[in-house]
């Protein structure tokens, strides 16, 4: 089945991604987005899409080792692209935990609040809720964030999502 949007048919197997600054669609007709846009309006972003999980943040953090290390981490704890090799998100000595150096957990932090406050003028998602919601996504729970007045709640769900791999 495939839908239309302005003339164009988008197969139901491919991602879009709204860019954070003017709202305009970038299609991909994979399975999987995970490419760079430079949208029209002057803003560049790295974008990911699988299955609903979207991530999109500046480019120069996505290319930062251990910050793509980590997000490769979160996208094969929740079950999808489970086709990445290893090595590509595990420690050197083989740890998949989400463990990081005092340094790099200090980097991500910076560049989580960084980002976010550039683009939503507001800082909602901690280093400390990644951990969260990739422990729950491990121990195979599905998660729910709620935002709240004074932050965002993040829920883990009693029944354990089915993972197909």
């Amino acid at each position: 089945m495939k839908r239309e949007r302005e003339d164009v048919f988008i197969e139901d197997t491919g991602q879009v991604i709204y860019c954070p600054r003017c709202r305009k669609a970038h299609y991909s007709h994979a399975a999987v987005m995970d490419e760079y846009i430079s949208c029209g309006c002057g803003l560049s972003f790295y974008a990911f899409s699988c299955k609903g999980l979207q991530i999109i943040m500046p480019p120069d953090e996505a290319g930062y080792e251990p910050i793509a290390r980590e997000l490769r981490r979160l996208v094969v704890a929740t079950g999808r692209c489970t086709d990445i090799p290893p090595e590509l998100y595990q420690d050197e000595d083989g740890q998949l935990y989400f463990g990081l150096d005092a340094d790099s957990a200090e980097k991500l932090e910076l560049a989580l609040a960084e980002f976010q406050k550039d683009v939503f003028d507001n800082s909602y998602i901690t280093k400390d809720m990644v951990y969260s919601i990739c422990e729950s996504f491990e121990d195979g729970h599905d998660v729910e964030l709620r935002k709240q007045k004074t932050g965002v709640d993040v829920m883990r769900s009693k029944i354990p999502i089915m993972m197909t791999l």
